[in-house]
């Protein structure tokens, strides 16, 4: 199953799904702050999105309710939340006055909420900028993008909702 506010893109998987016989109609359009309460999934993985969010605090909350087992995601993490809002470089020439997040969010934060939420972390070097970029960011029009991975695994029930504080 996979979800992605990318239309494009979920087409092109819903083409290339059956070719391998899986069923197209697993992948749909959707955000993430839509994905329905009720679903429940063994595995997320969610591979270079999360730094694209404002703030981390809601995404973070929604895929930790989905997660009956592991959480997965490769995203920028440091010491501190680092709030990076930049004209896109990435468009053409005339386009770039919409902006885009590209964050860096606290390790320690995001390793506490997990844990509140019945988790074990592990924090995983991400081995394409250790091998490929010797250790340092990666830089997409001269803006770093450190990357690394969490795994998370739960350990403990959700809390229920009259528990949260």
């Amino acid at each position: 199953y996979g979800i992605d506010s990318f239309a494009r893109g979920i087409k092109i998987g819903q083409h290339i799904l059956p070719q391998h016989g899986l069923p197209a109609h697993h992948l749909r359009v959707l955000n993430l702050e839509d994905l329905p309460l009720e679903e429940i999934y063994d595995a997320i993985i969610c591979l270079s999105v999360f730094y694209y969010f404002p703030m981390y605090h809601r995404p973070l909350e929604l895929l930790s309710r989905a997660t009956n087992k592991w959480l997965v995601i490769r995203s920028s993490f440091a010491e501190k939340t680092e709030i990076r809002y930049f004209p896109d470089p990435l468009l053409e020439e005339g386009y770039q006055h919409t902006h885009t997040y590209l964050n860096i969010y606290s390790q320690s934060e995001v390793q506490d909420f997990l844990i509140s939420q019945g988790f074990r972390v592990t924090w995983i070097p991400d081995s394409r900028q250790t091998n490929r970029f010797q250790n340092k960011p990666e830089e997409v029009a001269q803006i770093p993008i450190p990357a690394q991975f969490l795994l998370a695994e739960r350990i403990a029930p959700s809390p229920h909702p009259k528990d949260i504080s």
